[in-house]
């Protein structure tokens, strides 16, 4: 395999299937942009309580396609098996020889039952936003120590732990800063994307800045619900409004809460260089959070 870390092959297996004329039919529990999630758990039978998720790249089993989907597992388990944080999604490594595409490599991860955050917060109606906030960030701010830049932070690739804990997941875009490799499709999730990948969608605009633009979406997601981002606009209108320079307003976004406005009001600055680090948000948020708690 070309993969990085543990080579989990034998190990682990496919469960969750409907038996039929002899053969067994799996449904996939999650699909990401480029690939399908379905449900794992372990061979040795004293940790078969522990659920995994086994994650398949769409055209890793595509002959036209499986160049392109190798680069990107490779990508992929690169950067993620090189991290260790409580705010990050654990890699356990890959494994070959699964029922439904047993010459394709899954890469494997433990299961979240809670899903990702965008339905975390439609299910669970006494969700704590501002923790979940402050983790996402935490999370971020290691990953960018780490030199990787994310590339496709969104409410889709934050997952929820069964204690309530948010962890950023899916590297399959992400980019180590002294790699020289990478691709994207912006349109998927135009909604987080910043101005510079919309002008030029190649390495050199995917940035530690550019996360920190989508960041400061997926907060406004975290805080609005089930209220789309950019009032619902298409696509295609949400790239010529980035462009154009346009930047999100509190009135559109009432549910977020004013005194988070100041922290990340800069986020969206058109020019890549007038927005801060991840870091520097962390400290601004913790300040309001400490000043927020002192006042009630």
């Amino acid at each position: 395999m070309t993969s990085s870390g543990p080579d989990l092959t034998g190990q682990v297996q496919m469960v969750d299937y409907v038996a039929k004329a002899g053969y067994r039919m799996y449904t996939p529990v999650a699909h990401g942009g480029m690939s399908d999630i379905f449900l794992g758990g372990w061979i040795d039978a004293s940790k078969s309580h522990e659920k995994l998720a086994l994650k398949f790249l769409r055209f890793m089993h595509d002959d036209d396609k499986r160049g392109k989907s190798i680069t990107r597992l490779a990508r992929e388990t690169k950067a993620w098996a090189k991290l260790s944080h409580p705010n990050i999604h654990p890699y356990l490594g890959t494994a070959l020889n699964l029922d439904i595409y047993p010459e394709s490599p899954a890469i494997v991860s433990p299961w979240m039952v809670n899903g990702d955050m965008s339905n975390y917060i439609q299910k669970t109606r006494y969700a704590n936003k501002d923790i979940l906030l402050l983790q996402i960030i935490q999370g971020l701010v290691y990953l960018h120590s780490q030199g990787v830049v994310h590339g496709d932070l969104k409410g889709n690739n934050i997952l929820i732990d069964n204690n309530g804990v948010a962890m950023i997941t899916d590297f399959g875009r992400c980019k180590i800063m002294d790699d020289f490799d990478y691709s994207a499709s912006v349109m998927t999730h135009a909604a987080y994307v910043a101005p510079e990948i919309f002008r030029d969608e190649h390495i050199n605009s995917v940035t530690f800045r550019s996360d920190v633009w989508s960041l400061g979406m997926t907060a406004l997601e975290l805080f609005s619900g089930t209220k789309p981002l950019w009032r619902g606009e298409r696509p295609i209108r949400i790239f010529h409004l980035v462009i154009n320079r346009e930047q999100p307003q509190p009135v559109d976004y009432p549910d977020f809460p004013g005194r988070y406005w100041e922290a990340f009001q800069n986020c969206w600055e058109f020019s890549p260089t007038d927005r801060p680090n991840a870091d520097t948000i962390l400290q601004r948020l913790q300040a309001q959070q400490q000043f927020h708690t002192s006042e009630m």
